[in-house]
């Protein structure tokens, strides 16, 4: 149960299985844990999976695993929606390039994205394509083994590439978060390609699948939220002020973690909404959108608030929240930028005025 969102028993099965599933895998890193994951069942599209039957299934196992193991669990999220582009856009070539044990990540947010979508442009040439412009690279993207970008060619197209990753080179950005240095990475694409490294052209431009982007995200995005808030309520039970009393009796620690724990609600909702729509067969940008901001922005929120909590009782040693508020701020760019989808929520607002 979340809120009033009550799930079916199928969906606590899928979390309880997650569960002994991400506890039980012991990996050297997070590509590894993934493997694993993927070695069980996880990673599938609903309909070719045998741990979860639908989206909101996907999205409350990705929660899970997120809980444990963030970078496993952004590996999981470009899994599903590479099979997602493959199974729609380009069946007949999922098998020459969804390969057993390997890792795909999708290319698509770009700096400075606005209202206009993708600024990478896809040009037909002699020899193939050639590719300019630019993306957003995670930290776990830069781990894959092969990558699918996306671009708009000049009828204004989405279209689908193959690129290897000798082909990509990458620049990183310092950022100073909450007293946490985040490494915020970008591609700079100016690449020729071969007329077989382009998948598909995909002329709805996506929708469906950004909608499954999003929700997963924002479900990935409440697991990180979750943990962060679990920390907090054990420091503050576990560290007693001048006056010998558990600084988790003070109001201003409850009123923190209430306000902590109101934003992660909302963003869960929204996200177990959004993929149930999906599974309705009525897939909405709007709440997508809406579910990812929310949920991705309270994943920001709350672990920076909860380093400030844990900094004003006595930083406590072994706990470091510069993994977490790494996360959280993938979570906020990954799926388009917040700022930028933020710029979309007001235009469907009013749109439906």
């Amino acid at each position: 149960m979340a809120g009033q969102f009550e799930l079916a028993a199928k969906h606590l099965e899928v979390i309880k299985q997650a569960k002994s599933i991400v506890g039980g895998i012991n990996a050297d890193n997070s590509k590894d844990f993934a493997k694993e994951l993927i070695n069980n069942g996880y990673g599938e599209i609903p309909s070719q999976c045998n741990v979860y039957d639908d989206y909101l299934g996907a999205t409350v196992a990705v929660e899970e695993i997120a809980k444990v193991n963030p970078a496993a669990a952004y590996f999981m999220v470009d899994q599903l929606v590479a099979k997602e582009i493959f199974a729609k856009y380009a069946p007949a070539k999922a098998d020459r390039y969804l390969k057993d044990g390997q890792i795909v990540a999708v290319l698509c947010n770009e700096s400075g994205m606005d209202r206009s979508g993708l600024a990478t442009k896809a040009e037909k040439i002699d020899s193939g394509w050639k590719l300019q412009g630019n993306k957003s690279i995670s930290d776990e993207q830069k781990q894959a083994d092969n990558f699918i970008v996306v671009a708009k060619n000049d009828s204004d197209k989405y279209v689908a590439f193959d690129v290897k990753k000798e082909q990509l080179s990458v620049d990183q950005v310092s950022k100073s978060i909450a007293g946490a240095e985040v490494i915020l990475n970008q591609l700079v694409i100016d690449l020729e390609l071969e007329e077989d490294q382009m998948l598909s052209v995909m002329p709805d431009k996506m929708e469906r699948i950004m909608v499954i982007g999003k929700t997963l995200i924002a479900g990935l995005a409440s697991g990180l939220s979750h943990s962060a808030i679990i920390v907090s309520v054990n420091a503050v039970k576990g560290v007693k002020n001048q006056n010998n009393t558990a600084v988790s009796a003070t109001q201003g620690a409850q009123f923190t973690l209430a306000d902590m724990y109101s934003e992660v609600e909302g963003g869960r909702i929204l996200a177990y909404n959004s993929a149930a729509m999906i599974d309705e067969n009525k897939p909405s940008i709007r709440f997508a959108t809406m579910a990812k901001v929310q949920a991705s922005d309270s994943a920001a929120l709350v672990s920076t608030e909860s380093l400030q909590l844990m900094g004003n009782i006595g930083y406590i040693s072994g706990i470091s929240f510069a993994d977490s508020i790494r996360s959280s701020v993938t979570s906020q760019i990954k799926g388009g930028t917040n700022r930028v989808l933020k710029n979309q929520i007001y235009d469907y607002m009013l749109a439906k005025k």
